[in-house]
């Protein structure tokens, strides 16, 4: 038996966490113990559902991501989730204003945010408009829209007269320190108090996995079903996270949160200041650490760059001493580093006083919670005369591993800073990035220059306007407003988790074309905790779940026509179980090529019309063959669904041609009529 035992307070309350799973999350921990208000969206940190209060020992309450943080990593650690932050009878300020700001419609998301917004409402001062714009952009609504709730935020901000009650209500109990290791059934989790104990661990269990934020691991567990037998706590590790200021640097630990480094070295570097900014969500960053994300060695990660501009410098140590990598020489390949497998990286050392002008740059999809397509790190020292004498141009997103375009930088030497079109040109064709989703490689290419082009520029930041006069209204509040805001609404998948029933999981396709040779399920329906295993031929009646084509199967039977088509579905008493149990099955796919869209060959749009009168709505099939600009593979399930398309039609006074857009955009101005899909 251990020394002490794993004890998780969670409002209020000692709860045992020794008989965790040993990749148990929080959130799933919270849930099955029935305090279903914190809410599973997307599993990944995105959605921020799950969101609770972390409460430190000195009571600064910090929201962050359940779903991301390991039960048995929170041992010794104190939580609030929206039941222990205030009730439907006796409901915290931020709850309040909620209701009375018709902040929720489904009330999902709404616990979430409640941590969110309680976590702001007790920093010691109010949170201004920005910061209020910060600590919400890691909680999504998708049926509320955001102004309710930033009004209901800038409401209960203005309201804190009783904060010293409720900061006392808040303030954490006595903790009590978890034990060195637990055993959790065939797998162990260490919590080593010092880096050599970490590190002789590690040699000790060479296929361990080091756990600090876990804001990746976490992903991995949950998404790709990772189950390392043996995790390494770095949180017990005091000098990891000790952020020191010397004279001619600051020496960063690399257990050190985001948010912590944020607050230290915050106004000293403001091309930081901007990147962490933007650096996912503020539940992430209260987890993150500076070590992680470059450990991680991901060619997008937005730390890098900036920290390449600024000539940071990593402290490596291992049992023979420690050494000094610069962190621009730290990547090997992608996904690769220098570390050796006795080594831990110590701290992050950025020079402090650097010359020049840095800026940091990232281009994405969204503004907020979303990866880099393309980011940029980018420092220029000049003379009195306007010469450049120093220069760094770092860059994300656009080789295997972050990188510096050190031709560009030598060839500036010497020169005005300006847009010389020879150094735009060599600047754009310095790197080869590759085509993905999020950008082609040409468009990465010209987001390289552009953004170098923005640096010279110089031009400030347009300050944000947040338009807030909204407040609440005399209308009728939610009749179950009280419920979400308290964590009090029970729904479906709530009220499951209080009743013996059993948990599914799909078998699904790893190839997006071909056909299903053979599916041996004999291991999976002999593993422990299953219940059934249903294929298509258990299914009563027709295979089929397209509510207009009726050509979409349930469970493929012949043909696969896409990734992750599901082919069989596991029953079990628990989800684990029968993930742990689908990983067994043997399915035999004889892969095909996708079909593929021609280049070059002209759109061509048939349209079927029904018999129609006036003022009437009809319905009409349409046959469309979309092109794109390069010859594209498409899952059989797209191609259908681009070549058949059920819309409406909507009168116009005008005719006209048929037009095609891609992915089945398509627009019909015919007989006064208007075709849209």
């Amino acid at each position: 038996m251990p020394a002490n035992p794993s004890i998780l307070r969670v409002n209020g309350e000692a709860l045992d966490v020794m008989s965790a799973p040993l990749h148990e999350s929080v959130l799933d921990f919270l849930r099955h113990r029935g305090l279903t208000g914190t809410k599973c969206g997307c599993n990944e940190g995105d959605c921020g559902a799950c969101s609770v209060l972390l409460v430190e020992p000195d009571g600064t309450l910090r929201s962050v991501n359940s779903c991301l943080a390991f039960v048995h990593a929170f041992a010794g650690r104190e939580i609030r989730t929206v039941e222990g932050i205030g009730s439907a009878d006796a409901p915290h300020p931020v709850q309040t204003a909620m209701v009375a700001c018709h902040g929720s419609q489904c009330g999902y998301c709404t616990p979430g945010v409640i941590a969110s917004m309680t976590e702001a409402w007790h920093r010691d001062e109010a949170p201004d408009d920005a910061a209020i714009s910060d600590q919400l952009c890691g909680n999504l609504c998708r049926c509320t829209g955001y102004r309710p709730i930033r009004e209901a935020m800038g409401k209960a901000r203005l309201e804190r007269d009783s904060k010293e009650t409720w900061d006392a209500w808040m303030k954490p109990g006595a903790a009590v320190p978890p034990p060195a290791s637990s055993h959790v059934g065939d797998g162990l989790f260490l919590r080593p108090a010092m880096i050599g104990d970490a590190i002789a661990f590690k040699k000790q269990h060479p296929g361990a996995v080091y756990v600090a934020g876990a804001t990746e691991l976490a992903v991995l567990v949950n998404k790709r079903h990772l189950r390392p037998d043996v995790m390494i706590s770095l949180d017990g590790i005091r000098e990891l996270a000790v952020i020191r200021r010397h004279e001619d640097a600051w020496e960063i630990g690399a257990g050190a949160r985001l948010t912590d480094i944020q607050d230290a070295l915050g106004g000293e570097y403001t091309a930081l200041d901007e990147m962490f900014r933007w650096f996912a969500s503020r539940q992430i960053r209260h987890r993150a650490t500076l070590g992680g994300n470059l450990a991680t060695a991901s060619p997008i990660g937005d730390s890098a760059p900036v920290l390449m501009a600024l000539d940071a410098m990593l402290l490596l140590v291992s049992p023979e001493g420690e050494r000094e990598v610069a962190i621009e020489e730290f990547f090997s390949g992608y996904r690769r580093t220098l570390l050796r497998p006795d080594e831990l990286i110590r701290a992050i050392r950025i020079p402090r006083g650097v010359e020049g002008r840095t800026a940091f740059f990232k281009v994405s999809k969204r503004r907020e919670m979303d990866i880099s397509i393309v980011s940029a790190g980018i420092r220029v020292a000049t003379d009195e005369a306007g010469l450049v004498t120093e220069a760094r141009l770092a860059f994300g997103g656009v080789a295997a591993t972050p990188v510096r375009a050190t031709a560009v930088e030598a060839a500036m030497i010497g020169r005005p800073l300006a847009g010389h079109d020879d150094l735009l040109d060599l600047l754009e064709h310095a790197f080869t990035p590759l085509s993905d989703v999020r950008g082609s490689a040409v468009y990465r290419r010209a987001v390289v220059r552009g953004l170098f082009e923005k640096f010279l520029a110089d031009e400030p930041a347009e300050a944000a306007v947040f338009q807030a006069t909204f407040s609440g209204g005399s209308g009728m509040p939610h009749e179950s407003a009280k419920g979400h805001v308290s964590g009090a609404a029970r729904y479906v998948g709530d009220v499951a988790l209080s009743r013996p029933m059993l948990e599914v999981w799909a078998i699904r396709s790893k190839v997006a074309c071909g056909t299903l040779e053979s599916l041996d399920l004999s291991a999976v329906r002999s593993s422990p905790g299953i219940a059934a295993v249903l294929t298509a031929a258990d299914i009563p009646g027709s295979n089929n779940s397209g509510p207009v084509r009726h050509d979409e199967p349930l469970l493929a039977e012949h043909e696969i026509d896409f990734h992750g088509q599901a082919i069989a579905l596991v029953v079990g008493e628990s989800l684990e179980a029968c993930r742990l149990a689908a990983e067994k099955a043997v399915v035999t796919i004889a892969e095909r090529p996708p079909p593929t869209v021609p280049r070059g060959t002209p759109p061509r749009v048939t349209i079927i019309f029904a018999p129609i009168s006036p003022g009437t709505l009809p319905r009409a099939a349409a046959t469309v063959t979309v092109t794109t600009t390069r010859s594209e593979p498409l899952s059989r399930s797209r191609e259908m669904s681009c070549q058949e398309v059920i819309g409406n039609f909507s009168p116009r006074a005008d005719s006209g041609v048929a037009t095609a857009g891609r992915d089945g955009e398509f627009r019909k101005r015919w007989n006064g009529y208007r075709f849209k899909t």
